[in-house]
């Protein structure tokens, strides 16, 4: 990358002019005007190197609220193919603005849990698996947001295993959430195939954000990932109340 862009990259994050911002890396912010420089470079560089015409697509994979901004999490896919339109949600971020489809499903007390009933206040559902070391690894943060936002917020953590599994794990494991079991059907309608994933929804149903779980924050010196504190997941309730 030129050094130019490098600083502009920086200029971006310090000068918030607009609403909606990008990363690569949650780390540093950009505006549409950059990502599409970024995106004519790297464009510029494969096809220099390929000796051919190569095309540049931005991806969509995640979207967050922080306050006034949206911040969407992407990526760059090169192909010999030249892209219908620059970028894309892909993924679950097509999800955000829609409503989450309505129904019934089962605790795993065995009562049923009406979609419906997350209307009225902001919802924060987690989809995880007792299985999936990222879903153990996160569950202090979450009871400690939990524990924070009480009844402000529906906190609801939703499984495809059966109501004796979860049952069994929370016996020895504190997560303070309404436990929903046995939802595979449901989230396959979603489209939901990884652990953790969260969506936040707004007081009338409407997905406003998705995250693939607890951010992580990267050490760019050591290149190590630590579990974040869930500073984001509280700027997006905040935004949302």
């Amino acid at each position: 990358m030129k050094p130019k862009l490098i600083l502009g990259l920086l200029c971006a994050y310090v000068s918030f002019a607009q609403t909606e911002y990008y990363t690569t890396n949650e780390q540093i912010l950009f505006t549409q005007v950059t990502l599409e420089e970024m995106a004519r470079e790297l464009q510029d560089n494969y096809t220099a190197s390929y000796g051919s015409a190569m095309y540049t697509g931005v991806s969509i994979l995640k979207t967050r609220v922080s306050g006034d901004s949206i911040i969407n999490t992407v990526q760059f896919d090169i192909s010999a193919k030249a892209p219908s339109q620059l970028i894309t949600r892909q993924g679950l971020a097509k999800l955000v603005g829609s409503p989450l489809p309505l129904g019934i499903l089962k605790k795993a007390s065995g009562e049923d849990f009406m979609i419906k009933d997350l209307l009225g206040k902001p919802s924060l559902i987690t989809f995880w698996s007792t299985r999936n070391a990222d879903c153990a690894q996160e569950l202090p943060v979450l009871n400690q947001l939990k524990k924070q936002y009480g009844d402000k917020v529906n906190f609801v953590a939703i499984s495809h295993q059966t109501a004796e599994i979860i049952s069994d794990f929370l016996s020895r494991k504190a997560f303070n959430f309404t436990h929903i079991a046995g939802a595979e059907s449901f989230m396959d309608t979603l489209g939901i195939n990884e652990f953790p994933t969260t969506l936040f929804l707004d007081s009338q149903g409407i997905i406003r954000a998705v995250e693939n779980g607890v951010p992580h924050h990267v050490n760019f010196q050591t290149g190590e990932m630590t579990l974040g504190n869930g500073k984001e997941f509280i700027a997006v309730l905040e935004s949302l109340q």
